[in-house]
């Protein structure tokens, strides 16, 4: 209204032009955030259909819902005992109560040669990484650092000094920081209106840095891992007859 009554200032022009700017950006990010949430990864960026990705959110939201649960034979419906009796429920299934392992004392295994054993502990490279990088799915759930895979994946050349220097720390410790494996636990339910603590199966949503340092040890493992595999097994191995749906190298 005022640019055609009495015209802008530059200053104005500009301020109106950072606006729409700045408008464009957050109208971006709430499309990509919900479509994210709506878990539409058949969709690509830039495909607007915000009521579609709410619709979507709002179905994995009432389906994910949980009023009350059943553990062991008893029904909780007040937030906190849920709680309490969903936490008692998997300490106790992966608690194991004794240190006791069996042993492998006297059993023929197969070992490295010499040649994949360095090529197993050799340092970490900026090609591998990035390999590993974009080999994975940039859209899954973000762990506790609220970052998915895509923010490593479209900022690569301003976080690449931080994260290799990670690798290299790791490398030459053996070790991380605690922070870096924390985890959320989720609970996925295996169908509709799940009640029973059994119903539900549990996942761990990791940070994407410690995603990355999994995928890069697990690309270099893959290439070894088939002469350490005994003729019998052939479950989880790539390529493998009756090998199911899973594979090593996912």
């Amino acid at each position: 209204m005022k640019e055609d009554s009495v015209g802008l200032t530059t200053n104005e022009i500009l301020q109106r032009k950072v606006a729409r700017d700045d408008w464009s950006k957050f109208t971006l990010m709430e499309e990509i955030s919900w479509r994210q949430k709506s878990r539409a990864l058949w969709l690509r960026e830039g495909d607007r259909n915000i009521k579609f990705f709410h619709r979507m959110a709002n179905l994995h939201r009432k389906f994910n819902h949980l009023s009350r649960v059943v553990v062991d034979g008893v029904q909780y419906e007040v937030f906190h005992e849920m709680k309490a009796a969903i936490h008692d429920f998997y300490k106790y299934l992966f608690t194991e109560p004794e240190p006791w392992r069996p042993k492998v004392d006297g059993l023929c295994l197969p070992v490295l040669r010499v040649g994949d054993k360095e090529s197993l502990q050799r340092a970490f490279t900026e090609e591998e990484v990035v390999k590993a990088l974009f080999y994975c799915c940039g859209d899954k759930a973000p762990g506790p650092d609220g970052m998915s895979m895509a923010f490593l994946q479209s900022n690569w050349d301003t976080v690449r000094l931080e994260v290799m220097g990670m690798f290299s720390e790791f490398f030459s410790s053996g070790k991380f920081v605690r922070s870096l494996n924390a985890t959320f636990i989720g609970l996925i339910p295996k169908k509709a209106n799940a009640e029973n603590i059994r119903d539900f199966r549990p996942i761990s949503l990791v940070g994407c840095i410690y995603k990355l340092l999994s995928k890069v040890l697990a690309l270099r493992l893959r290439g070894v891992i088939g002469d350490l595999t005994s003729e019998n097994q052939n479950a989880f191995v790539g390529g493998a007859p009756n090998s199911g749906c899973g594979t090593f190298s996912q």
